[in-house]
């Protein structure tokens, strides 16, 4: 295909996807016939021929026999959603969790959820996810690195307005058409400290990832404020590669005598609960007589048992719907998107929630 030719064709698909994606030409329309679509862009039937079938092929436009050319009921921005992730899926609890809760709110919709992972080490992966989104085949996308990581990895994204992208923290500055999903870590910190208070706590340990020390100095300000002990040396961070640091680390921490040990493990991150667990199994202390356990959690996931554990964290069912309503609501009515927030929920709370519906925005109130 000549140059010429070719951009002519390029900007009439365009086009097309706009008139689809603005409303212009509602789902399940009728679009002009062949003729009608030379006349319109100025080109050639054998230039509307090749972008309507390229357009079929992407599943914005559908031929129906002896009736013509229709926009189909869910084109790409409307069905498809994705999720991007620096690395591979399954080394990170919270994002195959994350990633579970979208495909189960994305399948009710009628929708697919496509996962790019690995982005960080597989320029195959980064390429596939930039022609997607080139082509204008995702309505959404979940973007789960570091600004740091996505400016290094997606630096056009700073300046392209594309679709809509939700982070899970906020980036500075924005990008266009940024959704930031606030998960309450502090809160869950005030929530936690406060619960073991409450259990009489006194002498409490900190379990944390390595690379979540942020929450640090909101954990030190709450331990100070209801005057309890957790020396530096009982604030303790965690490589995932060896997490099961956390199990010896446990173990030692209840060899020290009963009037010295801790009295409460704060596990802040699941994917150190198992070890702790552990830790605390071989040191053969009873639990909650004497050691309360309170591990953050992602809930609706089913919990582990292997001993009585308090278990606090974020609805990321929640997270799913809520987000993709207000997706829907953005390409259905206009209606801007906001940042949203969510916070921790104990299991009693997450099971006596109720789950209302207000001006079309989903709010769990207990």
């Amino acid at each position: 295909m000549k140059d010429a030719e070719q951009l002519k064709w390029q900007r009439m698909e365009e086009a097309i996807k706009d008139q689809i994606i603005s409303g212009q030409w509602r789902c399940g329309e009728k679009i002009p016939s062949y003729e009608g679509l030379g006349k319109l862009f100025g080109v050639s039937q054998i230039t509307v021929r090749q972008v309507i079938a390229n357009l079929k092929q992407q599943n914005y436009l559908i031929s129906r026999e002896r009736q013509g050319v229709f926009v189909c009921e869910k084109p790409p921005f409307r069905s498809r959603i994705g999720i991007a992730m620096a690395n591979e899926l399954r080394q990170v609890k919270f994002w195959r969790e994350m990633a579970h809760s979208l495909h189960l709110a994305a399948s009710k919709r009628g929708c697919e959820l496509v996962i790019y992972e690995n982005l960080q080490h597989e320029p195959a992966a980064r390429e596939r996810l930039l022609n997607d989104l080139k082509r204008r085949l995702l309505g959404g996308l979940y973007v789960t690195f570091r600004e740091e990581t996505a400016d290094e990895l997606f630096p056009q994204w700073r300046v392209e307005p594309d679709i809509p992208k939700f982070t899970f923290e906020p980036y500075h500055p924005p990008y266009p058409n940024q959704v930031v999903l606030k998960l309450g870590s502090n809160l869950l910190i005030r929530r936690g400290v406060e619960y073991l208070h409450g259990q009489n706590c006194r002498r409490i340990a900190y379990f944390g990832n390595h690379g979540a020390e942020r929450l640090l100095p909101e954990y030190q300000k709450q331990i100070k404020a209801f005057n309890l002990e957790s020396p530096p040396e009982w604030q303790l961070f965690f490589m995932m590669e060896i997490k099961e640091m956390a199990a010896k680390t446990a173990n030692l921490l209840l060899q020290l005598p009963v009037e010295r040990r801790p009295q409460a493990f704060f596990v802040s991150d699941d994917n150190l609960t198992l070890p702790v667990l552990q830790g605390v199994i071989e040191a053969g202390v009873k639990v909650p007589r004497d050691l309360v356990i309170l591990s953050h959690c992602n809930w609706p996931e089913p919990q582990s048992n292997l001993l009585p554990v308090k278990y606090l964290g974020y609805n990321l069912a929640d997270v799913a719907e809520r987000s993709l309503d207000a997706l829907n609501r953005y390409y259905e009515d206009g209606i801007a998107l906001v940042d949203q927030r969510f916070g921790a929920l104990f299991e009693e709370e997450l099971l006596s929630a109720r789950t209302v519906r207000q001006d079309n925005l989903y709010q769990v109130t207990v």
